[in-house]
Order: C-alpha cells, then structure tokens, then sequence
C-alpha cells in the first residue's frame, strides 16, 4: 500500500515537473515570437532616442517618465519628460526634452524660430539669460533664458532652452531651484548633455 502511495507521488512529481518544463518552453517560444514581431524602429525614430539626453545626465535619484509623439507641422518630434521625486503630487519637480526633425536645414530653420517664439516670447520682459548656462555649444542657432518665480514657496526659475543643429531642434525645459531638485549648475550639465548628444546622434547619419 505504502509502495503504491510513493510510486503515485513520484508520478505527480514527475508530471508537476514537465508541466512545468513545458510551460517554461512555451513561454520562451512566445517572448520570442512577441520579440521578433514587434515594430522595427525607423532610422528617424534611432536618431531621436541617441539625440535624446538620458537618465545618467541628470542628478541621481531622477526618473524617467513618458515618451509621447510630439505633433508638430512638417517635423517628427518626441517629447521626454524626467521627474526628480517618485511623487506623483510632485510632478513639477521635472525637466522635459523635445525633439523635433525636419526635412531639411530651411525648414528647421523656420521651426527653431517658431519653436523660440513659443518657449521664450520675445515680448516678454522678464526673461533673463543666465551667465552660469553660458558655455561654448555646437548648435547653428541656440537661446537660452529664465523666468524667475515662485512653485510651492521655493524661489525657482523656469529655464528654457531652444537649439537647432542642422534640421534638428530641440527644446529643453526644465525648473531650476536655488539648492534642491535642480540648481542651476544641474541645468548647465543637462545642457551639455543635450548639445554633445544631439551632435553624436547627427554624426551616425
């Protein structure tokens, strides 16, 4: 009776133990079908995620957020947002990249401009440029100003940044605080970022 109890173990175990060898076969069988089917990345698609600044170039303790699709006339753009809490209640704590690639030179030059006029109005008086984000860059056209303010009784600045290299523009965003989140030397290195990033991503082409 024992002896047919453990021989009736031994086959469940052995049964548990295939099932289980299968499941995992199977599953290998469809990660890697899902794999090969998903969408291949257009060459534009490629040159916008390496132009694009990454997690490593902000402070540490930053996240990524979303990538959404950036609609814009005549150009294919992404936006890339990155948050410096896990808070969703503080989801002004962020810096935001746009990318925008245009047919050629003419246009992007027509876009950069456009693009500046939106970001930075060039009526608006309150906007300063900053000597601390002055560096030597690459970019054919670049601008970068700040808004003093104020978000959450923290004195902050809203600092903006519009460059084109050649039929590329990008728009950089980003809150700027005295001693916390993001100071300002933070910013200058996202924007180093952003311009040797930018550049790389253009060579490959």
């Amino acid at each position: 009776m024992k002896r047919k109890r453990w021989l009736w173990l031994l086959i469940v175990a052995v049964a548990l133990g295939a099932l289980l060898i299968l499941q995992s076969l199977i599953g290998r069988m469809v990660y890697r079908w899902a794999w090969e089917q998903r969408p291949t990345p257009s060459p534009t698609e490629i040159l916008l995620a390496q132009a694009a600044i990454q997690l490593s170039d902000l402070p540490q303790g930053w996240r990524q957020g979303g990538i959404m699709v950036e609609l814009v006339p005549n150009a294919e753009g992404r936006f890339y947002r990155f948050y410096g809490t896990s808070d969703p209640a503080e989801s002004w704590i962020n810096v935001g990249e746009i990318l925008l690639l245009y047919p050629d030179i003419a246009t992007a030059q027509v876009g950069y401009q456009q693009r500046r006029d939106q970001h930075i109005p060039p009526t608006a008086t309150r906007w300063k440029e900053i000597p601390e984000l002055e560096f030597s860059h690459h970019a054919n056209e670049w601008y970068v100003a700040c808004l003093p303010g104020n978000i959450n009784g923290s004195s902050s600045h809203a600092c903006k940044a519009v460059a084109r290299y050649e039929n590329l523009v990008v728009t950089m965003l980003g809150n700027v605080y005295e001693d916390r989140y993001l100071s300002m030397a933070d910013f200058r290195a996202v924007l180093e970022a952003m311009d040797r990033r930018a550049v790389a991503a253009l060579s490959k082409e």
